[in-house]
């Protein structure tokens, strides 16, 4: 994968690959590597087609590693014509999609971000916190102290019910589903 992302690299420096911001005053973006899996980031031409499939031919024939077409998908964006959107994913073979769904369990986004995108975070930090403010505290007092059994019971029970939701015997919305 490091002769890959130095041949990618390469690409760039000598003008042959595209690479794309993601906002107007980004970071040009080529490629992301995750766990032995590949995200490449390119315009959408002919000319790009090219340069990035002859990479990755040479990469395939370097390596020994296939492509797996069956879980290997492109992505356009909007604005790119649909006869060149067609041309393009027929010359890879990959099928096109217009959702890119979750990868390790994070949604891929295409669309502008606005809060209720991220609300998942919100709850995420929300039980993480619950978790670590409300369970660090009794831990302080149990290494000091033996605690009864009932007194963790009631604490366990509190945080179960701050995180499930409900406290103090008025009900809300679920952190978790």
């Amino acid at each position: 994968m490091e002769w890959l992302g130095h041949s990618i690299r390469n690409a760039n420096e000598v003008g042959n690959w595209s690479p794309i911001r993601l906002a107007r005053d980004g970071l040009l973006l080529s490629h992301l590597f995750f766990a032995g899996d590949l995200i490449l980031f390119g315009h959408a031409d002919d000319n790009q087609a090219w340069v990035m499939k002859d990479i990755l031919d040479e990469f395939c024939d370097y390596s020994g590693h296939r492509i797996n077409m069956q879980k290997t998908n492109i992505f356009f964006s909007k604005s790119v014509d649909y006869s060149l959107r067609m041309g393009i994913s027929d010359f890879f073979g990959f099928q096109e999609v217009t959702i890119l769904g979750h990868y390790l369990g994070v949604p891929l986004l295409h669309d502008k971000v606005t809060s209720s995108t991220l609300c998942f975070v919100v709850d995420i930090v929300h039980i993480t916190l619950a978790q670590l403010i409300l369970l660090s505290i009794p831990t302080y007092f149990m290494q000091m102290m033996m605690v009864p059994k009932s007194v963790c019971d009631k604490i366990e029970c509190m945080v179960r019910k701050f995180v499930w939701g409900s406290y103090n015997g008025s009900s809300k919305m679920a952190l978790v589903s």
